[in-house]
């Protein structure tokens, strides 16, 4: 595993740093996807750094997507939910798939810290979710019912 991480970071450095090539949201998105994929939250925060904070690359949906399932995934819910926080703010176009994303991120975090930030973030995607969902399949539009049907039961628990 070190031994493959040495060798992107050479990579990163030689052919990036090294000949002023400027790295782009797609590579950004892979290799944000990559340390999804291998449960390594910190190796998605140094590429994270290293190509948003230092290198300026702005980062897509996919981007910040792969971003928020690298901590999601590692068992960092609320560090993700934070990432998908910023994805809302940016006003990129955001679809169905977020909305379930962001809703099921923000259900498990209420079940573990049912705070008034917690159930407003609920409450906010229950709101915003429809127009999201639009452009979903049906199979989508049921999922999404199922998590609403969950959210309602969560919220009128915790009343």
């Amino acid at each position: 595993k070190q031994e493959r991480c040495s060798t992107v970071d050479g990579i990163l450095n030689n052919s990036m740093v090294a000949r002023d090539l400027r790295p782009n949201e797609v590579v950004l998105g892979g290799l944000l996807n990559c340390a999804a994929e291998r449960l390594d939250w910190r190796r998605a925060d140094t590429f994270w750094k290293l190509l948003v904070v230092e290198r300026h690359v702005r980062p897509h949906f996919l981007a910040y997507m792969a971003y928020a399932k690298a901590h999601f995934l590692a068992g960092r819910p609320r560090t993700a939910l934070s990432i998908m926080d910023t994805l809302f703010a940016t006003n990129c176009a955001l679809g169905y798939k977020f909305a379930v994303d962001y809703l099921q991120c923000c259900l498990l975090v209420l079940h573990a810290s049912p705070s008034r930030e917690n159930r407003q973030r609920v409450s906010m995607i229950l709101k915003k979710g429809p127009a999201l969902m639009e452009s979903s399949s049906a199979s989508g539009r049921l999922y999404w019912n199922r998590l609403v049907d969950v959210a309602e039961r969560m919220l009128s628990g915790l009343d």
